[in-house]
């Protein structure tokens, strides 16, 4: 203990003379300094003249280090130890008198307001900031289609998508100089027209000069002269889903070079669906996931039949949107005929407790092969497809078709089915 007293006093002390010598070299007159070495170089100059040989060396050697010493501590700054020079100054902030809280309540508090971030992330958006992801990509393909327009110096620039269900070329987005002409939302034939060639043939079509009698355009309300045309497909996953086409009221307006420039604006385009499609697939998978479980708790609560069947027909909705939802159960007796338990959504002839044959109609088809059947349109092609029933006349506006069968172990029980109108 008392050599540690011994070492803190002689520090302090040492500590004292060192700023007692920076405050000295701080306040010493430089006049002075200049004439105490103006007398040491006399001294050491003429001094040399009394002694001979080594002993006058050392002499003026001596004189000469003590004035080098002397200037040394004089021109080289002396540090202050309460200021760092590599150091700035961090200036202060207007309204920080406040005093500094204690790091544990600061690091609580942080704590606090991170935890409210993370459970509620939305709520430090402003409302009419929030992103609307399918607004977005609308302002993209609207931006991409107006680039197009000017780039080309087009009459018309369209993106068309296949409708699967019409069989057709749908407007999807439209930038013209004939609005009243084209409009977002029509459709195109895929035969006969310039856009239907290129969604069949899935390559590049250009045509330089349209005969004015010729109306091979196809997706004008009104008759418009086009005389150059230039389309290209979009494709998905090399899967041919619409095409981007652009068109002038001018001959040869369009050359071989411009197509690999609306190529490059056709993947801009692909990619935006691409991504689109992405969402949609997540958010079904999302929906489903959601589904399952609100099913799994209605069976965990619920034992009677009725209230689980209304259970999955709730469930089902929440994935799918459909106009009519049937669930018909094999009858035990036999099993060539089955009957219908549960219909939710649009009302027909076919309601609950009607039987019907599983040789005449689609649900039939479904039960007796123990396979799901998927038919985009019912009104396609000239052949009537009953759905449960060889007697019936009309689908009831009814044009799509989705039916699964139930089974277990490869036994069969029922089938479920959901339909829509579009």
């Amino acid at each position: 203990m008392a050599g540690l007293l011994k070492i803190s006093i002689s520090m302090e002390k040492s500590t004292k003379y060192s700023t007692s010598e920076k405050d000295f070299w701080r306040t010493f007159d430089p006049r002075i300094l200049y004439a105490i070495v103006l007398v040491a170089l006399f001294v050491g100059f003429f001094l040399g003249d009394y002694f001979s040989g080594p002993l006058s060396t050392i002499i003026r050697l001596g004189l000469l280090g003590a004035v080098a010493v002397v200037l040394y501590l004089f021109m080289v700054p002396v540090p202050d130890e309460t200021e760092d020079p590599d150091v700035d100054e961090i200036p202060e902030l207007e309204g920080e008198d406040e005093p500094e809280k204690p790091f544990e309540q600061n690091n609580r508090s942080v704590e606090k307001r991170s935890s409210v971030l993370i459970e509620n992330p939305a709520d430090i958006i402003i409302e009419n900031e929030k992103f609307d992801f399918y607004q977005e990509i609308d302002r993209f393909f609207r931006h991409i289609l107006k680039m197009v327009k000017s780039t080309f110096v087009a009459n018309s620039a369209v993106i068309f998508l296949h409708d699967q269900m019409l069989h057709q070329l749908r407007i999807e987005y439209a930038a013209t100089e004939n609005n009243e002409a084209l409009h977002e939302g029509d459709a195109a034939d895929i035969e006969g027209t310039l856009p239907g060639s290129v969604f069949r043939s899935r390559e590049e079509l250009l045509e330089r000069n349209i005969p004015s009698e010729s109306q091979v355009a196809g997706y004008y309300r009104t008759p418009v002269a086009i005389k150059s045309f230039l389309g290209v497909p979009v494709q998905i996953n090399n899967s041919t889903v619409g095409v981007l086409a652009i068109d002038s009221l001018n001959e040869e307006e369009f050359g071989e070079s411009d197509q690999e420039l609306l190529e490059s604006f056709q993947d801009l385009i692909s990619q935006g669906f691409s991504i689109m499609a992405e969402r949609e697939r997540y958010a079904l998978v999302n929906r489903s996931l959601q589904a399952q479980q609100a099913l799994m708790e209605k069976l965990n609560k619920e034992d009677g039949l009725e209230n689980i069947l209304q259970g999955f027909a709730q469930a089902c909705k929440m994935v799918f949107k459909f106009d009519r939802f049937t669930i018909a159960m094999v009858n035990s007796d036999t099993k060539e005929t089955a009957k219908i338990v549960r219909v939710i959504g649009q009302k027909d002839e076919f309601g609950e407790g009607v039987e019907f044959n599983v040789f005449d109609g689609l649900a039939g088809w479904v039960i007796r092969k123990n396979q799901p059947l998927l038919l985009a349109d019912l009104e396609k092609g000239e052949l009537f497809r009953p759905r449960f029933s060889k007697e019936e006349k009309s689908n009831y506006e009814l044009r799509s078709f989705l039916g699964v069968p139930i089974s277990y172990q490869q036994s069969i029980y029922g089938m479920v089915s959901i339909e829509s109108k579009h």
